[in-house]
């Protein structure tokens, strides 16, 4: 081939690409301004006898639930007035608020564990960006 042919081969090929491109739809990068919902950050801080397990937050409108399973892995200690805390956190670390609840046992026995869920509705400018979850009671003697 000679510098011809390559020159209008290289010209044809540029042409191609350009045309293609000018067809294809532009494809967005997704950063931190996107309108996509993120899905918060979750720590679940466990005590010695009381551990929470299974733990899912659900943001729906302005209404969060937070559900999962308590359990009291001791074996010869109960806890009564069982509860959960909640504290929800936005970009720049301060807590929106904190909210509790309580199981479906509210006393729980060595060895026992019940379902609960937190539900707490926050202003609508709100957005939470993570959350702690801490299990409480208090040991009966």
């Amino acid at each position: 081939m000679n510098v011809k042919s390559l020159t209008y081969i290289t010209l044809a090929i540029t042409f191609c690409v350009l045309a293609a491109t000018a067809f294809l739809p532009i494809v967005e990068s997704q950063d931190e301004d996107s309108e996509e919902e993120q899905v918060p950050i979750g720590q679940v801080v466990n005590s010695k006898y009381l551990t929470l397990s299974g733990v899912t937050f659900n943001e729906d409108d302005n209404q969060v639930n937070i559900a999962g399973t308590i359990s009291n892995n001791s074996t010869d200690q109960s806890f009564a007035t069982v509860s959960i805390v909640g504290q929800l956190y936005d970009e720049k670390n301060q807590m929106i608020t904190s909210s509790s609840g309580v199981p479906a046992l509210a006393n729980l026995g060595p060895g026992q564990q019940s379902a609960f869920t937190i539900t707490t509705n926050l202003p609508s400018d709100e957005e939470v960006i993570r959350y702690i979850v801490l299990p409480g009671g208090s040991a009966v003697e």
